[in-house]
């Protein structure tokens, strides 16, 4: 305006004509009509928006007071049962905290002339109920640029509120139970994870795990590598096997535990030996298939060798009440002969073994500490002392492979463990006895006593070794008087009576069914009988067996090239079945309890000899086997 006054100083107006002016005033006219159907275009379109928006706009005056508002707010009043809404503050309406915290926004806007943007503000009803908004206030100006009140646009988020406090809760439900979770794998004293159907662990799992596994980084590694190396490779196919069939839903899981090869199963963990148990149980997804295994590992090394201990005690009391039994069952003059016999041959075996450990291939060593063996074997035998015959057969085993020269100083120490394992035993035993008999009180000499007592030994002997065989056999004693042992031989001669019948029941008794088709009766026969003649001790022993192999003496000694072909070849007879008093000659081919290795009459040859007594035999064959012993009761004067 000011410019255009200006420029009328410097020029004269222009006049118009009547005409000009008419046409310039229709025009004027008519540009005011536009401009007023424009406003009232901009204002139905306004009404329209306000009517129709969703969000409650309002207008207010500088106190604050509604001057006008959007339809949805109207509804929103109307809803809440508030009427008349121009003129009020939402003192009128709402609670004082609410009214008040709007308010002081209000008037913060309208002096600084600032906007507030999506401000959340929560209202509580008389109900209880709560509501949330998310309001945006700005200033409201005039032509004039002044700051006439406030516009105001609020969302109802009531919705999303609750769904954030949902979430919230949720998340924060998750975290309590992750940390619940965390506080399980960090202190369950176990091993515990997840396995998939690649065998593959999951990225959580139990700290315990790792000590038991002595093993780090276990998240998501295969479950057979993890085993590897602890575990043999048979045992890895059996653990892949399991596996696959857990992971196959046509099987029944309970069935499957049994067959669950990591129960207890030995592995070398971080250079030591543990015993671990896994076990597993099947996890189903929601579509009711299987997902994973869900896996737990224990270790149940000290279980499994207190479960060891305890079995080991249970057998060590076993033992000691069989040898107990054992005991009572003897007489203890007999007891206290198989204590002082096997005594003596115990320490003439370790004397010979320093020997031998100087010299591993001497014969002469080796057949002494033999001797020494069997002879307590079958003393034990004698006695129904089964267990310690058993033990005194493993270690004769040991000296077998020595003698046919399988071993070098490896199996003398095997030995050298095995005799004093033996020694040890014998000690226990013999401490056993002292306890429960008195041995040193009660053990005196008895004859008539002792000589029933071994009668009934080599009976039951005899009985015990036809156990599980097709034979039979029948001893007589008919002349065998107590008076007629001497006294100071009986041990020598039990011993000898020992070796005879296991000899008889071993190599030369026939079966039941062989002795009938020969024509025999189908029990066989043993005489014994005994005398003194002339200051000589006399012992007679037959059977009515099978009689000496002689070929079977000739193929042995031939084996073991003990005499040549051609001179084997001269001898008669007799000179060929004298071949069973030297060491190593036996016709049976595998050794047990009841068939000796060839040394059992080359030991009672040499105790003869000792005494300056004799053996002779005698033998038919399909007839009998004879001995004949003698030994002077008073050595002879060289």
């Amino acid at each position: 305006m000011s410019h255009n006054k200006a420029l009328s100083s410097k020029r004269p107006a222009k006049k118009t004509s009547p005409q000009t002016g008419e046409k310039e005033l229709q025009d004027e006219i008519k540009k005011l009509k536009q401009q007023i159907a424009a406003l009232e275009n901009e204002h139905f379109m306004f009404q329209g928006l306000l009517k129709t928006i969703p969000d409650n706009i309002y207008f207010k005056d500088r106190k604050s007071r509604f001057l006008y508002i959007s339809g949805a707010m109207e509804n929103w009043f109307r809803n809440h049962q508030i009427d008349e809404i121009y003129g009020k503050t939402d003192f009128d309406m709402f609670t004082e905290e609410h009214a008040r915290e709007a308010y002081e926004d209000e008037q913060k806007i309208m002096k600084s002339g600032v906007a507030l943007k999506n401000k959340e503000e929560r209202e509580t009803w008389e109900d209880g109920t709560e509501t949330w908004v998310s309001t945006s206030k700005a200033p409201l100006f005039n032509e004039d640029d002044s700051i006439i009140g406030i516009v105001g646009i609020s969302r109802d988020i009531t919705e999303k509120k609750l769904t954030e406090a949902k979430l919230k809760l949720y998340q924060q439900n998750l975290e309590t139970a992750k940390q619940e979770t965390d506080n399980i794998l960090a202190n369950v004293d176990e091993g515990l994870f997840l396995l998939d159907k690649d065998l593959r662990l999951g990225k959580q799992y139990s700290k315990e795990l790792e000590s038991i596994l002595y093993e780090i980084s276990l998240s998501s590694r295969p479950l057979i590598d993890i085993l590897k190396n602890k575990i043999s490779s048979k045992d890895i196919d059996s653990v892949k096997r399991f596996l696959d069939l857990l992971f196959d839903e046509q099987n029944d899981a309970d069935m499957l535990q049994e067959l669950n090869p990591l129960v207890k199963i030995p592995m070398r963990i971080g250079g030591l030996e543990k015993y671990l148990t896994f076990k597993f149980k099947r996890i189903f997804d929601q579509e009711g298939h299987i997902s994973h295994l869900i896996t737990t590992v224990n270790d149940v090394t000290r279980e499994v060798i207190l479960a060891k201990s305890l079995e080991e005690s249970r057998m060590e009391n076993k033992r000691k009440m069989d040898w107990m039994l054992s005991i009572l069952n003897n007489d203890p003059a007999m007891l206290n002969d198989f204590i002082k016999s096997a005594e003596e041959e115990l320490d003439s075996a370790q004397r010979e073994l320093v020997v031998l450990e100087k010299n591993l291939f001497q014969e002469n060593s080796l057949n002494l500490i033999y001797r020494s063996i069997h002879t307590i074997k079958g003393n034990a035998s004698l006695l129904d002392l089964d267990f310690f015959a058993e033990a005194a057969h493993d270690t004769e085993t040991i000296l077998n492979d020595l003698k046919d020269k399988k071993s070098g100083p490896l199996k003398i120490d095997e030995f050298s463990r095995k005799l004093d394992s033996l020694i040890r035993m014998f000690d226990e035993l013999k401490g056993l006895i002292n306890q429960i008999s008195g041995i040193h009180e009660q053990f005196r000499p008895r004859r008539d006593h002792e000589h029933k007592m071994l009668i009934h030994s080599l009976e039951k002997l005899a009985e015990r070794l036809c156990e599980n065989t097709d034979k039979k056999i029948q001893l007589n004693f008919d002349d065998l008087e107590a008076g007629n042992i001497p006294f100071q031989y009986k041990l020598m001669i039990r011993d000898i009576l020992v070796q005879l019948i296991r000899n008889t029941i071993a190599h030369g008794l026939e079966t039941e069914k062989v002795r009938l088709k020969k024509g025999k009766p189908e029990t066989g026969n043993i005489w014994i009988s005994a005398n003194i003649d002339n200051n000589v001790f006399k012992l007679s022993y037959k059977d009515d067996g099978k009689g000496l192999n002689l070929g079977k003496l000739k193929e042995k000694a031939l084996e073991l090239k003990k005499h040549t072909k051609a001179e084997i070849e001269k001898w008669n007879d007799h000179q060929i079945g004298a071949l069973i008093f030297e060491p190593g000659i036996s016709t049976i081919e595998n050794t047990d309890m009841t068939a000796g290795r060839g040394v059992g009459m080359d030991i009672i040859k040499k105790k003869i000899e000792k005494t300056g007594g004799s053996i002779v035999f005698e033998t038919k064959p399909d007839m009998f086997t004879s001995f004949f012993i003698e030994i002077p009761l008073k050595k002879n004067k060289e």
